[in-house]
């Protein structure tokens, strides 16, 4: 039951708080625990599913947040979402984390592994915008919140615009990394992607 429940609710990697809202409490619980399970998540104790439980019902405008031991689960635009503390690094790989900028000779080392996030890898997309033959040979990682919109000569919240126009979720944003050239002899930088 409880699976054929999560193919009902599920939205994308989300579930539909509407969908879930018309169960039992008994049958929401066997869901998340289920959808746990298959996202190979740990499970949330008692306490936590009936803290899930309640987020169903916040406001459209709330954003609540539940957090257990390698998980957390959000409410976002009516549906949970639920993401992991990230995945364990692999030895040898180059790590970047949230912080003061990187300089990334990409032609060298085509993979980064972000720390918590994922792998950046640059490559040719026929479908996608961004001209590798145009970029500079080392590109700068960077967060919002480390000012490069300010040396790209945007305000911060010309970048954050740009970053809801994008759909990124605002507990995101500050974690997104950005690709810049390197700033000119004014300071100045361009931003060339948001990854």
């Amino acid at each position: 039951q409880a699976r054929r429940d999560l193919d009902a609710a599920q939205d994308g990697q989300g579930l539909e708080a509407a969908v879930l809202r018309r169960w039992p409490a008994a049958r929401q619980r066997a869901v998340l625990r289920f959808w746990c399970q298959w996202r190979n998540q740990r499970v949330p104790d008692e306490r936590r599913l009936g803290e899930a439980l309640k987020m169903l019902e916040a406001r459209v405008d709330a954003a609540p947040v539940i957090e257990w031991p390698g998980a957390h689960l959000r409410l976002h635009q009516g549906r949970l979402l639920l993401t992991g503390a990230g995945r364990p690094v692999n030895p040898g790989e180059p790590v970047a984390q949230a912080g003061p900028p990187l300089q990334w000779d990409w032609r060298r080392r085509r993979r980064l592994r972000i720390a918590g996030m994922g792998t950046l890898v640059l490559r040719n997309d026929a479908l996608g915008d961004l001209d590798l033959a145009r970029l500079p040979a080392t590109l700068r990682l960077s967060w919002p919140s480390s000012g490069v919109a300010r040396e790209a000569g945007q305000s911060g919240s010309g970048l954050r615009k740009r970053l809801q126009a994008l759909e990124v979720p605002a507990w995101e944003r500050d974690r997104l990394p950005l690709l810049s050239d390197t700033p000119d002899d004014a300071g100045r930088a361009r931003i060339v992607a948001i990854a």
